[in-house]
């Protein structure tokens, strides 16, 4: 049964005087004749004065951090506490017990600050308004027939550092702009500096081969007006296919394979990860998983000869992807046209791009495209400036040893730690499964307990001399490695002096020619 709704009229009359000149007497009286037979209404609305602070405190929030929400302000209230020195703004005033009021404000300052938001047109109109400086760090926007989105973030320092790189890291970062736009970064690692660098961010949303190629073709072309330098790939002057399509346009006389050939090389731990996801056979694994390490083209056919043998769909599916010559030409270094040199100077992981997604992702993750690219600049510019200082007062960013040799001599420690620790694990499962003694075995036992105890310490001391062994192989290693180091920098300075050399010679006979030229020999 539906009730009614009774009405209840209050008796209260309000009579209002207002002067006939307000300017001269500017006050209304106003009466209240009676009493109220109802409560008063809620305070709905928030004061002028208390609602015009709330604001200017939330734009003072958001010039700090531009991706704030109603949330986060609630939850980190020291602003709250310093400007109303409330902790809640309930206490400020009851109205704002609904977050609703918070949120319109929010938006309302976002709205100020970005009109067309915080996407595509957002970007766009802070380029061409030359809001947030943005003009001289976002170079190219480009919308494709095919939906790509191609936004190219890149300071002038920047370009001039890229050029003079031997060699650079390229990955795809999934986690930094919310929505479908991901930002692709050229990351490498300065030896001098100790830093992970960061030398451009693309933020795109289709990754295509000809997706990639345009990326590529636009990059070079924004790093060649930036430092004002051709760029030049060591084996033309001196993602795969996207790359080898930018590079086929630059230099027509080889196909994108050709030459990917002279300048890819994939990462190995990726290599064995989709190898370990392959879940083949322990034969078909171990003889899959020593191609990179053949030391001749010979060795590396026979393998997939081998391969191929099995007559197994899906290890054909696997030889006929990794058989096409640029993608074999990047795992080994014998079928790679790469100089020998080059291909065992620089790693054979990509752990500077994983270091430099993680450092970007310390900034935050899921953000507006506006606010990933102001942080990405941000970051980027932190690091520089960093490596200017080093420079400049030769303080450097940190004093602990990050070698190449201190890193892989790290890497085998730890490689040796969690292979300790799954022994470990495994033993302890091993024991687990063993099924209990009866109690009537408790004698056979105690009798054999002296020998069980000669034989446990016999099994620790084994323990230890395999320990002993690793330990040993793994000094050895890294011995070898500062040998390998040691003969690197050798080479590098008879390099450095047979041009020096070369400069004198070419002087000298400059000098000849002048004297002959000038009679005075």
């Amino acid at each position: 049964m539906r009730g009614t709704i009774i009405e209840r009229k209050c008796n209260v009359q309000f009579i209002k005087f207002i002067p006939y000149d307000l300017a001269a007497c500017p006050y209304i009286a106003l009466v209240c004749i009676g009493t109220h037979n109802h409560p008063p209404p809620p305070p709905e609305r928030t004061p002028v004065g208390i609602k015009d602070e709330l604001q200017a405190m939330i734009q003072n929030i958001i010039a700090s951090d531009d991706s704030v929400t109603s949330r986060s302000i609630i939850a980190g209230n020291s602003s709250i506490k310093a400007t109303f020195d409330k902790d809640t703004l309930s206490e400020v005033h009851a109205s704002l017990n609904n977050v609703d009021k918070l949120r319109s404000l929010v938006a309302k300052c976002y709205k100020n600050m970005h009109p067309y938001g915080q996407g595509n047109l957002g970007v766009m109109y802070s380029v061409q308004c030359k809001k947030f400086d943005m003009h001289n760090y976002v170079r190219r926007i480009e919308q494709f027939e095919d939906g790509q989105t191609l936004i190219l973030c890149m300071l002038d320092f920047q370009a001039k550092a890229l050029q003079n790189l031997k060699c650079f890291q390229i990955d795809l970062t999934f986690k930094r702009v919310h929505g479908d736009i991901n930002e692709f970064e050229i990351n490498s690692y300065d030896e001098t500096h100790k830093l992970i660098l960061s030398y451009c961010r693309i933020y795109t949303n289709i990754f295509t081969a000809d997706a990639y190629q345009r990326l590529f073709t636009q990059l070079f072309e924004v790093v060649e007006n930036l430092s004002e330098i051709p760029v030049k790939f060591y084996h033309i002057d001196g993602t795969a296919k996207g790359l080898g399509l930018a590079l086929a346009k630059r230099d027509p006389s080889k196909n994108w394979e050709e030459h990917l050939i002279y300048i890819f090389e994939s990462c190995l731990v990726h290599f064995n990860r989709n190898l370990i996801a392959k879940k083949f056979d322990n034969e078909v694994y171990l003889l899959a998983k020593s191609i990179p390490t053949k030391s001749s083209a010979e060795e590396v056919y026979g393998c997939f000869e081998k391969l191929e043998s099995y007559n197994n769909q899906r290890i054909m599916d696997w030889t006929q992807y990794y058989r096409q010559p640029y993608v074999l030409a990047s795992l080994n270094k014998h079928i790679s046209n790469m100089e020998n040199e080059i291909w065992d100077h620089h790693g054979n992981n990509t752990n500077v791009a994983e270091a430099a997604h993680a450092q970007a992702n310390r900034e935050g993750k899921q953000l507006k495209l506006i606010t990933a690219i102001m942080r990405g600049r941000q970051l980027d510019e932190r690091l520089f400036k960093t490596a200017e200082i080093n420079d400049k007062f030769g303080i450097p960013y940190t004093r602990r040893d990050k070698s190449e040799i201190k890193r892989k001599a790290k890497a085998m420690t730890r490689k040796d730690t969690n292979k300790r620790s799954q022994k470990e694990t495994s033993n302890k499962e091993l024991k687990k499964k063993v099924p209990l003694q009866d109690v009537t075995n408790r004698e056979k036992l105690e009798k054999k307990g002296k020998r069980k105890a000669s034989t446990s310490e016999n099994t620790s001391k084994a323990k230890r001399s395999r320990i002993d062994i690793n330990e040993s192989d793994s000094e050895r290693e890294i011995s070898k490695l500062e040998i390998e180091e040691r003969k690197m920098k050798l080479a590098e300075r008879r390099t450095a002096d047979r041009k020096a050399q070369a400069e004198i010679e070419k002087l000298e006979l400059e000098n000849l020619k002048l004297r002959k030229e000038l009679n005075l020999d």
